[in-house]
């Protein structure tokens, strides 16, 4: 989805008065919601920095087109995407996440989740990065045709910057008078931070909801009150910005070593469908 069509899902939402939850579980975490209300409320001194590592994308091999097995309706399955023709691995779930024409490769895939916990911390959740660059590289002779490695400098509009690079998955926050992170997905940051974990404010002033529910049960709960779910539409792309603003291809230098091009062998041969817009869609 690009940043046009989030934008038209807010509207639809927005226009409809609808519930509307974006499924994603970090905001739920523990772990991830404490390190964002020790930076929101000033816990870490002025924040100064953040550093985000996500896991490197694959280089899996191309493969030559097969029929389509006969229970598969591939045109339904492709939807409104570009043609590729039916490989062996297409639509299984690690391999189609890293083809750009129907995603945007772990940068996006993770990006959802420790992406979302940086703006989080830096209270940017309703708006986003200023400035991005860096590099990234698409891996050669592969059916992958997004970034599998990449290094992203992002800017905030408060002086905060945002450091990303492929490599792992860790979160780090850094203040005037500290800092706090972790490694591995949902882990905690470790004793040395028992002491600040630990650390309590005042319901009336704290600077970021109370911790929620679970994605699901919260959606649940909000159907029945009517009130806004932990992820609304809006904060949805608010937290996407980073990863789309990143792999669009005016904003991000192909390395000498990979390419942005589509492979030729992705060329369409069918003609395009009349579809619906996504405003439409969403009615």
């Amino acid at each position: 989805m690009t940043i046009a069509e989030g934008r038209a899902l807010v509207d639809c939402v927005a226009r409809h008065k609808a519930v509307f939850q974006v499924g994603v579980e970090d905001r739920s975490i523990i772990y991830y919601h404490k390190m964002a209300e020790l930076a929101r409320n000033g816990a870490l001194g002025k924040l100064r920095a953040i550093h985000v590592k996500l896991p490197p994308g694959d280089a899996y091999p191309k493969e030559q087109s097969v029929p389509v097995p006969t229970d598969l309706n591939y045109e339904m399955w492709l939807g409104p995407a570009p043609f590729h023709p039916y490989t062996p691995n297409i639509t299984e779930a690690m391999y189609w996440r890293q083809v750009r024409d129907f995603s945007g490769g772990l940068l996006t895939d993770w990006g959802a989740h420790l992406l979302d916990t940086a703006q989080v911390a830096n209270s940017a959740e309703l708006s986003g990065p200023v400035e991005v660059e860096g590099q990234g590289e698409v891996p050669k002779d592969s059916m992958v045709s997004t970034f599998s490695k990449y290094k992203l400098h992002y800017r905030y509009a408060n002086g905060v910057d945002l450091f990303v690079e492929s490599g792992g998955v860790a979160i780090r926050i850094e203040g005037t008078d500290g800092w706090v992170g972790n490694k591995r997905l949902a882990r905690s940051p470790g004793k040395q931070f028992a002491r600040l974990l630990r650390k309590k404010f005042p319901t009336e002033t704290n600077k970021i909801w109370p911790l929620p529910p679970y994605e699901h049960r919260n959606f649940l709960d909000c159907v029945k009150s009517r009130k806004p779910t932990t992820y609304t539409a809006e904060t949805g792309i608010g937290s996407a910005r980073p990863c789309t603003s990143a792999t669009s291809r005016w904003n991000l230098a192909a390395s000498s070593t990979g390419t942005r091009k589509p492979s030729p062998s992705y060329a369409t041969t069918r003609p395009t469908p009349s579809a619906p817009s996504i405003a439409e869609r969403l009615e």
